[in-house]
C-alpha cells in the first residue's frame, strides 16, 4: 500500500470512529435523561401547617417514581405521610410530561389525602393526572426540578 492509501484508509476509519463515538454520546445522553434517580428534601410551611418530606424519585426508560416519605404537621396534630406514585412519562428537551397510573398509601401513612391535597399537586395522590416539570443538571450531583420559571426543588443524585 502506498502513502495516499494509506493516509486514506486512515482518514476513513478516523471519520468512521468519530462517528460512533459521537452516535454512542447521543445514546448514553438520551439514556441519562430517562434513567437516573435523586433524593430530595421538601418542606412547606402553609399558614399553621409543615409538610416535610423526602421525596424520592426513580425514572427508567418511560415509567417512573415519586415516593413521599415525612411528616404532616396541622397545629398540634402530627400525621405521617408515605406514598408512591407511579407515573408514565416522555421527555423532550428537559422538559418531562408526567401521567399517574397508581398511588399507593403504606400502612405507615395515616394522614388524610385532602389534607396534603392543600400542599402537593394531586398528581402524586391520585391515578390519572398530569404534571410537567422541566429537570436541569446539575454538574453529575443532581438536579434542579421546576414547574416554571421558579425552581421547586433540587434534587441529588443518588
Amino acid at each position: 500500500m502506498n502513502k495516499p492509501q494509506l493516509f486514506g484508509t486512515f482518514t476513513l476509519l478516523s471519520l468512521l470512529f468519530l462517528l460512533l463515538a459521537m452516535g454512542a454520546y447521543h445514546l448514553y445522553s438520551q439514556y441519562q435523561q430517562t434513567h437516573f434517580s435523586c433524593e430530595a428534601l421538601l418542606v412547606i410551611d402553609k399558614d399553621d401547617a409543615e409538610l416535610a418530606l423526602a421525596f424520592n424519585f426513580i425514572l427508567q426508560g418511560n415509567d417512573g417514581i415519586a415516593t413521599l416519605k415525612g411528616n404532616l404537621r396541622q397545629g398540634d396534630k402530627t400525621t405521617g405521610v408515605s406514598r408512591k406514585s407511579y407515573f408514565t412519562f416522555n421527555q423532550k428537551e428537559g422538559l418531562y410530561h408526567l401521567q399517574s397510573t397508581s398511588t399507593v398509601t403504606t400502612p405507615a401513612d395515616n394522614s388524610k389525602t385532602e389534607d396534603i391535597a392543600r400542599y402537593l399537586p394531586l398528581f402524586y395522590l391520585q391515578p390519572g393526572l398530569k404534571f410537567d416539570f422541566t429537570v436541569y443538571p446539575v454538574s453529575e450531583a443532581g438536579y434542579v426540578f421546576s414547574t416554571g420559571q421558579v425552581p421547586s426543588f433540587y434534587c441529588a443524585r443518588k
